[in-house]
Formats: structure tokens, sequence, C-alpha cells
């Protein structure tokens, strides 16, 4: 056998190892987070049917509808802290709101805790959070997510919106994406984005809660903002599809908490 011959051989072996370690690397899945703030289980999984919400009902039906899930915190960023570190907020003494927001009332974590997106950018995984972090510790950013960001005066660090359709298989990623969910009630344009309004007559209150008009109108508020929730979640899910990500990414659709009625 010529040199010239062996040569072309080792080349072309070493050529299928290198094509073989890439599609390993690519066919590892997309995590997405589809993240909501302060939003109840009003939904069509859960039995309701005073609104429509099909876009998350076809999740809850072609996946897996967990029905005894608990919050450990009742406010956005003591349990942003927890679910991002998968300890109680308790543990990191970041349980109190809005805390470790200055250099004064820092709170690290300690040396041995990583969080979530931390684990999967060390994996090789590009990593975003379409929205504010809301954590309740001090961290580097950039260990977190690959993304740019600004700092909101209220939330701290929010990470600049990444398009799915820049994403591309050549790199798995860890996504976060921020949906307003039962703050949406607070949008200007909220009436406006109501397509068909729940019908006030209709709602029969939970009996823990003042069977009173004030709270009747929340309520219903509440139903809609969840109706423009699952229109957006169409939106994210449609994006997917149009990118070629949707069959290689597992979808995770959660709130931070419950709503928000009646503090």
């Amino acid at each position: 056998m010529s040199m010239q011959l062996l040569i072309m051989l080792a080349a072309f072996f070493y050529s299928c190892k290198e094509k073989a370690h890439k599609i390993e690397i690519d066919i590892r899945p997309n995590i997405l987070w589809i993240y909501l703030e302060d939003t109840a289980p009003l939904l069509g999984g859960y039995g309701t049917t005073l609104i429509s919400t099909p876009n998350i009902d076809k999740l809850a039906n072609e996946g897996v509808l967990y029905k005894n899930a608990y919050m450990p915190a009742p406010v956005c960023s003591a349990i942003r802290s927890s679910i991002i570190t998968g300890t109680m907020a308790t543990t990191l003494g970041a349980h109190n709101h809005h805390s470790s927001r200055t250099k004064q009332s820092a709170i690290p974590l300690p040396d041995n805790l990583q969080t979530i997106p931390e684990v999967f950018k060390e994996a090789g995984y590009f990593t975003f959070n379409n929205g504010k972090d809301d954590y309740n510790f001090i961290y580097k950013r950039s260990d977190l997510y690959s993304q740019e960001y600004k700092v909101h005066p209220l939330y701290g660090k929010s990470g600049v919106h990444i398009d799915l359709a820049l994403l591309n298989d050549k790199q798995p990623f860890f996504g976060q994406i921020q949906l307003y969910g039962g703050k949406e009630i607070f949008a200007e344009s909220f009436k406006a984005n109501v397509k068909t309004p729940v019908d006030r007559s209709k709602i029969k209150l939970p009996p823990y809660l003042p069977d009173h008009p004030t709270i009747v109108e929340e309520y219903a508020n509440h139903l809609d903002a969840i109706q423009i929730t699952d229109e957006k979640v169409g939106d994210i899910i449609t994006k997917l599809k149009d990118n070629n990500l949707l069959d290689n990414t597992i979808v995770f659709f959660f709130s931070d908490h419950g709503m928000r009625i009646t503090r």
C-alpha cells in the first residue's frame, strides 16, 4: 500500500470521526422555559371553561401536566432565586423581596452552588434569558447567560431580547422567555389586546374570596390576561416550528407563583 493511499485513508477516517463528534453535539436537545409572572392555573388543562387556552392546553396534552406543583415563595424575586438555583430561598437567605440589591446587602451564593444556566453554559449550550433576572443574590451575569443585558431600575439585570430565528442547530440552547402572565393587566394596551373578554356574569369565585364586584372584575381581568398569554405562547411555538427548532426542543411552561388577588 502506497504512502499516499495511507495518508488519504487516515484523512478520511479522521474526518468521519470529526463528523460523528459534531453530530453527537448537535442532537443534544434545546431547553426552553416559558416563564410567566403571577399566574393562577386557570387553564383548560386544569378544568377552566370560562376561557379558551388552546396553545397552552396543547403543550399539556402532548407533554406532562403537573397537578401537584408548589412554589416555595409567594413573590417574584424570592421564587426566581429559588428556581434558578434549585434551592430554597430561605436556605440562601434570599427570601426577602428584592434583597441583595446593594453592596451593603449583597448575598453571595455558596461556592459549591451553581445556577441552572451555568450548568448548561459550561456544557456548551448557548444560554439566554429574554426578560428580567430578578435574583436576590450577587452574580456575574456572563457566567449564567451568553447574551447582552441591560439594568432595570426595579428588577436589576434583564436580558436583551434574543430572536429565536437567529438560533440554529449548530449549538443547543437553554433559554428563558419571560411573559407577563397575570401582569398583563398593567399594560396600557391590555383592554385592547383582549379579543374575547370573559363574561363577568358567569364568574363564580372560589369560596375563599369575597363575592364583591371589585374582586369579580379583578378575577375576570386575570382570566383575560391568561388569554393574551395563550396567544403569545402560540407565537413562540410557531417561531420554533418555522425555524426547525421545535422537534428538538423540550418546552417547560410554568409561572413564578400564583395570581396577585387579593393582596
